[in-house]
């Protein structure tokens, strides 16, 4: 990061912070936690955001600088990701390279890395202690959103067992059509639902939610067929 004045640096943290509380949605959110760290530390020349993926990889969701190219920084990540634990690092020019776990008792969420340049061990301490912190409250915010997520595929098993269970216990294949789309409708707040089945090569309107009695040539129910 360019050499800026100390008014300068406080106006970028305050709407650094402004972002943060602002942002809606995750990109934008660990983008604005991570400038928020990296303006904290003065020194931070580059910072980097990795979150595990579906497919147990972990990968960036917040660069700065966004255009620069931070592979440098891969090689502390991992360590940091396979020991679990924060790692310190200089290169040839004495530059530091701090990466941190975003870490629970169960889970490995990810890691912060951070460019500090040339710091010195006062700054260097006080990166430790920011990250750590910040690392903390991260962890939290991720666990967080990931009980909602387990919360939300319970709630969609309750429904999904609610309904086979209704359906079961109707006493037709008409009956049980009208009430799997009137639950869908509900579920879901549609202004509609229509269920059809294969016959040969085209499809047979079985049931249209809220509507006990329907008109299959009707022209939107055909149009929905078609």
């Amino acid at each position: 990061m360019p050499v800026v004045s100390d008014d300068t640096q406080d106006m970028h943290a305050a709407e650094a912070w402004q972002r943060l509380a602002q942002a809606d949605n995750s990109q934008g959110f660990y983008g604005a936690w991570l400038e928020v760290l990296c303006r904290a530390l003065a020194d931070a020349r580059a910072g980097l955001v990795l979150l595990a993926q579906d497919d147990g990889s972990y990968a960036p969701v917040a660069a700065l600088p966004a255009e620069r190219d931070l592979s440098y920084l891969s090689e502390i990540a991992t360590d940091a990701l396979r020991q679990r634990e924060g790692v310190v690092r200089h290169d040839q020019l004495g530059h530091a390279r701090l990466a941190y776990p975003l870490l629970t008792d169960t889970q490995l969420h990810g890691a912060v890395v951070l460019d500090l340049g040339a710091a010195g061990s006062d700054t260097l301490d006080r990166a430790l202690r920011l990250t750590h912190w910040g690392a903390g409250w991260l962890v939290d915010l991720l666990h967080q959103q990931a009980l909602q997520r387990q919360q939300g595929r319970n709630a969609q098993g309750r429904f999904l067992l609610d309904t086979l269970l209704a359906l079961m216990a109707e006493p037709s294949q008409r009956e049980a059509g009208l009430a799997l789309v009137n639950r869908v409708g509900r579920e879901f707040d549609c202004h509609q639902v229509q269920l059809g089945v294969a016959q040969r090569k085209t499809l047979k309107v079985l049931a249209v939610s809220h509507a006990a009695w329907f008109e299959e040539r009707a022209g939107v129910v055909n149009l929905a067929a078609q």
